[in-house]
């Protein structure tokens, strides 16, 4: 709503979009988030490899494609190609 907006905390962002809106509309409460990256599978897809950590998935990575921002490949929580 505004790209210019510095706002970065949950309550920080709820008060700038409030004071953006019509007063004809509201927000609703903010839902817990973390930012943090993932790997995710459909439950289909958890279900046809028998898939229920992400160890699992050593074997039948070659089955996969992952695709992912850059920085997902190295750092902390990125996986070495």
């Amino acid at each position: 709503m505004d790209p210019t907006s510095t706002a970065s905390s949950t309550a920080a962002v709820n008060a700038a979009l409030t004071a953006k809106l019509p007063s004809a509309l509201e927000i609703l409460n903010s839902a817990p988030a973390q930012d943090k990256d993932s790997l995710t599978v459909t439950q289909a897809t958890a279900t046809k490899y028998h898939l229920t950590s992400i160890s699992d998935l050593a074997s039948v990575a070659k089955d996969f494609v992952i695709a992912a921002r850059p920085s997902s490949r190295r750092g902390p929580t990125g996986c070495q190609a």
